[in-house]
């Protein structure tokens, strides 16, 4: 059966059984990487995020995606989640994110440079440009560099 999706060979597997029917974070991980082979953005898109994709802009599409996605007790490889959410929007993230880990029992494993994501409350944080390291998230150097420029900008802000 195939979903609108199509490899170079012209075949595509239907994974929406298990999208949809299996409620592990994992096969539904599994599953977005299968299709993302498979599927070109778009097809992915209109196929697996909803008809209605172009009544919103890509962070009030990443924001309803949480919202609607997140499980219960679900494990979360997040690769850069506030890449198209404004500061505003990252702060929203950042507390579902908060959330579904302490009141849900998830857990979330996430890339990230958000002084937003990296402060979030209880967040065990691992630099990985300095030997691999727990660190707290005011020592990061990302985060730094933004704290100078709001320094050297203070008096700037009334």
């Amino acid at each position: 059966m195939s979903n609108g999706c199509v490899n170079p060979i012209g075949i595509a597997p239907d994974l929406s059984f298990l999208l949809y029917k299996n409620k592990s974070s994992f096969a539904m991980l599994f599953c977005i990487g299968l299709l993302l082979l498979y599927c070109t953005k778009l097809e992915f898109v209109n196929k697996y995020l909803g008809n209605n994709i172009r009544e919103h802009s890509n962070g009030e599409t990443t924001i309803k995606y949480f919202y609607d996605n997140l499980q219960e007790n679900g494990l979360y490889l997040l690769d850069e989640p506030e890449n198209s959410l404004s500061p505003k929007r990252q702060l929203e993230l950042a507390e579902v994110i908060y959330e579904h880990v302490n009141h849900l029992g998830c857990q979330m494993i996430i890339s990230t440079h958000s002084p937003f994501m990296l402060a979030i409350k209880g967040a065990l944080i691992y630099d990985l440009d300095n030997n691999v390291k727990v660190s707290k998230w005011t020592e990061l150097e990302g985060v730094r560099a933004y704290y100078d420029f709001f320094m050297e900008h203070e008096g700037e802000f009334s």
